[in-house]
C-alpha cells in the first residue's frame, strides 16, 4: 500500500467516524433546546448529511485498500496483525450494508435494528482499527530495535557466501575474475601511456 493510499484512507476513515460520533452525540447525548424542535441541536442535519456524503470515499478506498493491502497480506504467511485485520475485514460489511438500510427503510422497527446494527458494527470497527494501527506501530518499534542485529547477521551470512564462492587468493586486492578469465584481452584494452 502506498503513503497515499493510506494517507487517503486515514483521511476518509476521519471523516466518517468525526462525523457519525458527532451525530451520535448530537442525537443521543443532547436535549433538544425548544420542545417543539424536530432536532436536538441545529447543525444535526448538516453533520447526518456531511456523514452520508463522506462515507462512499471510505468505501471506495475499501476497495482499493484490498487491491494492495487485504489481499496480499491473505496470500501471504505473515501472521502480524491478521486477528485485527480479518476483525475489520468481517466489521466492513455490517457496517456498510446497515448504513445504507438505514437510509431506505422507514419502518421504525427496522430504522431501530439498523440503527442497532450500525452503530454496533461502527464502533467495533473503530476500535478495531485503533487495535490494528497501534499493532503496527508496535512492531515497527520491535523492527527498529532488532535491526542492528539482524543487519550484523545479515552481513556476516554475505561475507560467508562471498568467502564460498571466492577461489582462493581472491580478496579486495586481487579480484577473483580478470579479464584474462573471460576471455578478453586486456592489453589491448589498455590505454596508451601519456
Amino acid at each position: 500500500m502506498s503513503r497515499g493510499e493510506r494517507a487517503l484512507f486515514h483521511v476518509a476513515n476521519g471523516l466518517v467516524a468525526g462525523t457519525g460520533l458527532v451525530y451520535a452525540w448530537m442525537l443521543y447525548a443532547l436535549e433538544p433546546q425548544d420542545e417543539y424542535a424536530l432536532v436536538n441541536h441545529p447543525l444535526q442535519s448538516e453533520v447526518q448529511h456531511a456523514h452520508v456524503l463522506v462515507a462512499p470515499s471510505l468505501i471506495l478506498l475499501l476497495g482499493v485498500l484490498w487491491r494492495s493491502h487485504v489481499a496480499p497480506q491473505l496470500r501471504s504467511r505473515q501472521r502480524a496483525r491478521r486477528t485485527s485485520g480479518i476483525a475489520l475485514l468481517a466489521l466492513a460489511g455490517p457496517m456498510i450494508l446497515s448504513g445504507y438500510a438505514l437510509q431506505v427503510s422507514s419502518e421504525p422497527s427496522w430504522r431501530e435494528a439498523w440503527i442497532a446494527a450500525h452503530v454496533g458494527a461502527s464502533a467495533l470497527w473503530i476500535a478495531a482499527l485503533g487495535t490494528h494501527l497501534l499493532a503496527r506501530r508496535r512492531s515497527a518499534a520491535a523492527q527498529i530495535d532488532a535491526a542492528p542485529s539482524v543487519a550484523i547477521r545479515r552481513r556476516a551470512r554475505s561475507v560467508e557466501r562471498a568467502r564460498r564462492v571466492l577461489p582462493s587468493g581472491a580478496g579486495p586486492d586481487r579480484p577473483a575474475v580478470r579479464g584474462a578469465d573471460l576471455g578478453v584481452d586486456c592489453e589491448a584494452r589498455e590505454s596508451p601511456a601519456r
